[in-house]
């Protein structure tokens, strides 16, 4: 098999770890594997966003991200035809940026077309390691028509570690606990962001706004949030004031609420045997 890996997944694994064996065990367990220059560059842009107030875990993180020299695994042939395949597929469905995902899912198709022996070789070999649940959801059509492969996420991936004997049981089980602070982390920064931004705030319409952003946090009624966004006077807000733009953006897409329901459903899968190992 041959994985190509997305920014969100080897940040999560470095920032739970902080160790560059991890990168070795996917080297050891994939017969290649591949990051795009979009992704390195994402991870590099984005690798301190969970430590903006820890300088000595950003320094932690920077020394593994140097020390498990990623950008060896950069893949740097020429792969744009796939771009439009990609394109045909998804345009109904979403509007791509040419982000990390849109390049991992054309790199996909054309590794799985590829081969060192001959064409069609790697069919159903490719594994995409995603924690973009949206990005998943966007792409499952695409790699099931290509018959590209699978798509799986960071605690998939330890798991499949967890079956080789690379990590313990209690390892996978820390793993999935870790990450799952990891995104309450990202709650919390969100939340503190937007009473920041009300603290400062002189305009009484938009404190008003700011306050029904926040009991909309602590309840998790992100579909209340989405639909403020079409309100008139909050669409207003939103145009001057791009940061909490951004915030609301990021609390729609990622979902954060939903994604730690899911990793204590995992826990609660592996704690009881769900995971057959011989």
């Amino acid at each position: 098999m041959i994985a190509i890996m997305d920014a969100c997944s080897i940040l999560k694994i470095l920032q739970v770890f902080f160790d560059e064996k991890y990168i070795e065990d996917l080297k050891h367990e994939f017969k290649e594997v591949f990051l795009t220059h979009k992704v390195y560059e994402e991870i590099i842009d984005n690798k301190h966003k969970n430590f903006q107030n820890d300088p000595d875990s950003q320094n932690r993180l920077d020394n593994v991200i140097r020390d498990s020299y990623l950008e060896t695994l950069i893949y740097y042939d020429n792969y744009e035809e796939c771009h439009k395949i990609l394109e045909k597929t998804i345009k109904s469905k979403h509007t791509w940026d040419k982000n990390g995902e849109y390049y991992s899912a054309s790199l996909a198709l054309y590794l799985s077309r590829e081969g060192k022996e001959k064409f069609y070789e790697n069919l159903l070999s490719i594994v995409f390691v995603t924690d973009d649940a949206p990005a998943e959801q966007d792409l499952k059509e695409f790699f099931q028509i290509n018959q590209i492969g699978r798509i799986i996420n960071s605690i998939d991936l330890m798991t499949i570690f967890y079956l080789k004997e690379r990590i313990t049981k209690n390892e996978l089980i820390s793993y999935c606990t870790a990450l799952k602070d990891l995104y309450a982390k990202e709650l919390s920064f969100i939340k503190n962001e937007v009473e920041s931004l009300k603290k400062s705030e002189k305009n009484i319409k938009i404190q008003i706004a700011l306050s029904q952003i926040l009991i909309f946090l602590e309840e998790g009624k992100y579909d209340e949030l989405k639909e403020l966004d079409g309100k008139k006077d909050f669409k207003k807000i939103l145009q001057s004031n791009k940061r909490l733009k951004h915030l609301i953006n990021d609390i729609d897409t990622n979902k954060l609420r939903r994604k730690i329901r899911t990793i204590d459903e995992r826990i609660r899968q592996i704690k009881n045997e769900y995971i057959w190992k011989v």
